[in-house]
């Protein structure tokens, strides 16, 4: 196997890790779980639940990822408020493990990219007539506004609310990562998301990274991860083809097999 006795870091949070680890062992590989996300209730809820009050108002409702969804809906059963209030919006989801998370409540989502980002979705906008529409977009504290930003830009409505803050890792985990780094016990370390690699960067920042791990391989999940980590001024080494865990994982995989060519 391609990835035996490969050390990979898994940096999601432990609740959300089940499916990479069997992925990585799967194929022979070692997975490290030390999250660099803490997902938390945000400081008030408020704006969701005005929001929760009138949802017949809104014709859209955007879910860009797997925990605004689940926040969001979370949320929905702690108010007391049916999902059959939201039969009439149109729901769009960026991901397939948020769109699993959606449709897992019997709500049919109406459209997801095949590119899984926020871009492709602004793009499928384009050209229909939305002016003056309203849409709902739950999300998190670390979220990018790209997309809200390109659909205003096509006279939609946006209300973003969050239903989450993304916390940064406690001082164990940034001591654990820190201790296999300077061990030479990681040969890749992986982000599926941009605030993971955000939150990493608070630990080992970039330059650090460069001069004394170089060594370790840099993994993620799709292009607006991979635009997040070269950002923060790391490489990325290795990109999935398919924004998903598998997709991941067999990139990995098919590294260390060229690698060996």
């Amino acid at each position: 196997m391609s990835l035996s006795n490969k050390r990979i870091l898994v940096t999601r949070q432990k609740e959300q890790a089940a499916e990479f680890v069997s992925e990585i062992e799967g194929q022979g590989g070692r997975a490290i779980v030390v999250p660099m996300i803490n997902i938390v209730d945000p400081d008030s809820w408020a704006e969701c639940d005005q929001a929760l009050v009138r949802i017949e108002e809104y014709h859209g409702l955007l879910f860009t990822s797997a925990n605004g969804a689940e926040k969001f809906f979370s949320r929905c059963e702690t108010m007391g408020v049916a999902l059959s209030r939201l039969s009439g919006l149109d729901v769009y989801t960026v991901g397939t493990r948020t769109k699993k998370e959606v449709e897992e409540r019997g709500v049919r989502v109406r459209f997801l990219p095949e590119q899984y980002s926020s871009a492709s979705l602004a793009e499928y906008f384009k050209g229909m007539d939305l002016g003056g529409r309203r849409f709902l977009h739950p999300t998190g504290n670390l979220g990018k506004r790209d997309l809200d930003e390109s659909l205003r830009q096509l006279g939609i409505i946006i209300d973003v609310i969050q239903v989450y803050r993304n916390e940064a890792p406690n001082v164990a985990d940034a001591n654990s990562i820190l201790d296999l780094l300077k061990g030479k016990g990681l040969e890749v370390v992986t982000f599926a998301s941009p605030s993971a690699a955000e939150n990493f960067s608070k630990i080992v920042p970039a330059d650090v990274w460069v001069d004394h791990f170089y060594y370790t391989k840099i993994a993620v999940i799709g292009p607006t991860t991979r635009e997040a980590v070269v950002s923060l001024g790391y490489p990325a080494d290795i990109v999935a083809r398919e924004s998903t865990v598998r997709g991941l994982v067999d990139a990995i995989s098919a590294y260390y097999e060229n690698a060996k060519s």
